[in-house]
């Protein structure tokens, strides 16, 4: 049999073609000048955060999207602080590599390729540090005003010297509407993506997605009652169903756990794995202090609506639902290494 060349060109025009993402999401740009406008979705945020490690794995190659993009959690990163902590210099040199790097996306337009609608583009803390500084420059008001906007040029590739190619934002001097009638503006707004609709940031990458599961949404799926409710000190609410599941994770399902007790590694121990489950339910409560307090004020049986709740969330995981009971909010996080 032999070679398909029609796959061969797709490949190649792949290679030699950056700003052809195989995503019609995602924007990257080819090495040169272009001319973008942000785009400003509802929620009045244009940029969405997201954490990367790099150069895991055996041979260094890997990319692992870190859990704090989700709000998470990070094992990795609780390993660079302990490294970090122990303050020597070889340590903290080590714990550079545990950190996980920001890599930030924000909806565009780019001109002459309107057709293509709102995508996203992928940046550097840099690149986003600049954009910011544009956005907050009171000389160009709301970039994103969708009559009296202001364009960013964008001059991306290799300066002399330099190993990797750099990117220049430049706001453009006048002022222009994002698209030249009504009609084609609410188009643009309607072809928004929010980044839950999109981000699996992971298929960017080439990254698998994966559901955050447990053995009592397994037990849950398969039939089993929940049993009683009850509350554990720290670990906080849970039921019959629930607590046999995390019997399950312990006894080998939890992949964590694995890592941490049941395999002796150089990088992590017992302590890693009980202190971030003891330390979950205070974490959960932390981020969402506001809804309990709400919930504690508003509540004629506090207990009855933690309960109610609490089994509608665990129905909505088992069922796989997107709608959550309660949101979790990332609170600020301080990143030893810096670009």
């Amino acid at each position: 049999m032999g070679i398909d060349l029609a796959k061969m060109r797709q490949k190649h025009a792949a290679l030699t073609n950056r700003g052809g993402d195989s995503s019609d999401n995602f924007w990257k740009p080819d090495e040169g000048t272009h001319q973008i406008r942000l785009v400003c979705p509802p929620d009045g945020d244009p940029f969405f955060e997201a954490y990367y490690h790099y150069g895991m794995g055996a041979e260094g190659k890997t990319t692992v999207l870190s859990p704090r993009t989700t709000g998470d959690a990070d094992p990795i990163a609780e390993w660079g602080t302990r490294l970090w902590n122990e303050g020597t210099d070889g340590s903290k040199e080590a714990a550079k590599r545990f950190w996980p790097k920001m890599r930030i996306f924000a909806p565009i337009v780019v001109r002459g390729e309107e057709d293509k609608g709102v995508r996203w583009w992928g940046f550097s803390r840099t690149t986003y540090q600049a954009l910011l500084d544009v956005v907050l420059d009171p000389e160009y008001g709301d970039i994103t005003d969708t009559e009296k906007g202001t364009d960013i040029r964008i001059d991306y590739g290799k300066k002399s010297g330099q190993s990797f190619p750099t990117t220049d934002v430049r706001p453009m001097r006048r002022t222009s509407p994002l698209a030249k009638t009504e009609e084609e503006v609410n188009t643009l707004l309607e072809s928004i993506k929010t980044a839950d609709e999109i981000f699996d940031v992971a298929s960017y990458y080439g990254l698998s997605k994966r559901e955050k599961e447990d053995y009592g949404q397994t037990l849950g799926s398969w039939g089993m009652k929940e049993g009683c409710y009850f509350v554990l000190p720290v670990l906080g609410p849970t039921t019959v169903r629930d607590s046999i599941g995390s019997l399950a994770n312990i006894s080998g399902g939890d992949a964590w756990y694995n890592v941490t007790v049941a395999n002796n590694t150089q990088y992590f121990e017992d302590f890693h794995y009980y202190s971030s489950k003891l330390t979950s339910g205070v974490d959960f409560r932390a981020k969402n202090l506001e809804s309990f307090d709400s919930l504690e004020n508003n509540s004629m049986d506090l207990y009855a609506s933690v309960r109610s709740l609490y089994l509608q969330d665990r129905q909505r995981k088992i069922k796989n639902l997107d709608e959550t009971t309660i949101t979790m909010n990332d609170d600020d996080w301080e990143e030893i290494d810096s670009e």
